[in-house]
């Protein structure tokens, strides 16, 4: 139960407020670097691989450091760190309008940019838990659409700051609009939820006699990251084949997000084709999680079925879209399909990893998770960059990127056949045990019932004695 006059009442709604916008900052930001991505080839006409490497970290960074950034949280608060983000974000972007080398462009808005969004997104997703208990999953709901919304502005966006302000002007405006990210976290000052809980933490990882240490940050980070490095979930099979098909379709959405853009540039298509199949694919998305949500939460279907049957689907239809992709529309049907393919299985995450680990693993879990997007967001737009370098042609990026999801489909298939030959294993001990209890027992009883008789036989022999004594 959660406790303090601000849970679900009073500032709990100008915090919801706040992250709604800060979410919708951040998100618009991160969706434009598709669009950015052909203004930087013209720009610093330098090869595919490395300039999609700028988007790939600024997105993938974000997740593979998101463990780290909870670390930050415990230590310090979500405001701090959601402060600290929004300003280094905005500087990333701000000194990228001097940077005219794009190994140091990919420093400051691939590198810097990343670690920046890592320290803006995760506290966003955090405070929310902290404020609310009777609205929470509402909350939780409603962020996501905030996300969608982004991808639906993002696209338009970028293209009109493009034409109107150049490449620099826009990193000048964006790094500005991301500011106001210090301005919400001012706004998103602790809760006494958020107090308690901290404070619960640090007692429960020290002795009484220690208590001189409570006030440490550094032992305190110490003892996160212990307890986030949780080794038991890397002997957890089904778990680490599931994170490695998670890996499968990040890398597909990665390289939607960042190729798509350019793939409609190539095709002759104006550039108002650009806002149409990026608006579809981020509306499809958003459409795709809550279509996955609302059939996890009813139990209508497994979740790791969910994920597998996305994955075959989606594998298919990219590996099969160089072959169709010359129809009228084609591309456009091809977003839409992927955006929806990649939001169900984001939704199927959590409920499939609280599946295979439990509740009380789940934080581990969501931090590998992140983790393993991460890996899939950074290594594919670069590969599928490099393919088209290559051939000057995106079929082959198409190709590698269904074939890595079907290779994800398969791993998911692993995954689940080792949870069923680990709940049958466990049956299985189970009926041993019962048996042998049951064995146990029937011994015990014939025992019990043996020493009965005999202790029966001696009191009649014993009663025959008294009378013939008599």
């Amino acid at each position: 139960m959660l406790y303090g006059s601000d849970i679900d009442k009073r500032w709990a709604w100008m915090v919801a407020m706040a992250v709604f916008l800060g979410k919708l900052t951040l998100s618009t930001s991160l969706y434009m670097s598709g669009v950015i991505y052909i203004a930087l080839l013209e720009y610093y006409s330098d090869d595919d691989a490395k300039t999609s490497l700028i988007g790939s970290l600024n997105s993938g960074i974000m997740c593979l450091i998101g463990p780290f950034v909870s670390i930050l949280i415990d230590a310090t608060s979500c405001r701090t760190s959601m402060f600290i983000g929004g300003l280094l974000l905005s500087l990333s972007y701000v000194v990228s309008v001097f940077v005219d080398n794009i190994n140091v462009l990919i420093l400051t808005l691939g590198v810097i940019g990343g670690i920046a969004n890592s320290m803006t997104s995760v506290p966003c997703c955090v405070i929310l838990g902290y404020y609310f208990q009777k609205w929470r999953t509402t909350m939780i709901s409603v962020s996501t659409c905030v996300v969608g919304l982004a991808m639906f502005i993002s696209s338009p966006l970028a293209l009109f700051l493009l034409a109107n302000y150049e490449l620099k002007g826009t990193f000048l405006l964006v790094g500005g609009i991301n500011l106001h990210l210090c301005i919400f976290a001012f706004i998103c000052r602790p809760s006494t939820e958020e107090i308690r809980l901290k404070q619960t933490k640090k007692t429960q990882c020290l002795k009484p006699q220690d208590d001189n240490r409570l006030s440490s940050p550094i032992f305190l980070m110490w003892e996160t990251l212990a307890r986030i490095c949780n080794v038991k979930l890397f002997n957890n099979i089904s778990f680490m084949l599931f994170l490695l098909s998670t890996t499968s379709w990040n890398f597909m959405a990665s390289v939607c997000l960042m190729h798509l853009p350019n793939y409609v540039t190539t095709q002759g298509l104006p550039p108002s084709a650009i806002t149409i199949i990026m608006t579809t694919f981020g509306v499809c998305n958003t459409l795709g999680r809550f279509l996955a949500a609302m059939c996890v939460a009813y139990n209508k279907i497994d979740s790791i079925k969910i994920h597998i049957g996305s994955l075959g689907i989606l594998g298919g239809a990219t590996l099969c879209f160089p072959f169709y992709g010359h129809l009228e529309n084609a591309c456009f049907v091809f977003a839409a399909l992927a955006g929806l393919l990649t939001g169900i299985p984001n939704s199927a995450m959590t409920p499939i990893s609280l599946k295979l680990v439990g509740i009380e693993n789940l934080s581990s879990a969501h931090g590998l998770e992140n983790f393993f997007c991460g890996i899939g967001i950074v290594v594919g737009p670069p590969i599928a960059g490099l393919s088209y370098e290559k051939t000057s042609s995106y079929t082959s990026s198409f190709m590698i990127s269904g074939i890595v999801v079907l290779v994800g489909c398969v791993l998911g298939c692993m995954s689940m056949a080792f949870t069923e030959k680990v709940c049958i294993r466990n049956a299985n001990d189970v009926d041993k045990t019962l048996t042998k209890r049951d064995e146990t027992s029937s011994f015990i009883e014939r025992v019990r019932l043996k020493d009965s008789l005999k202790e029966r036989r001696q009191s009649d022999n014993s009663d025959v004695a008294k009378t013939s004594f008599v």
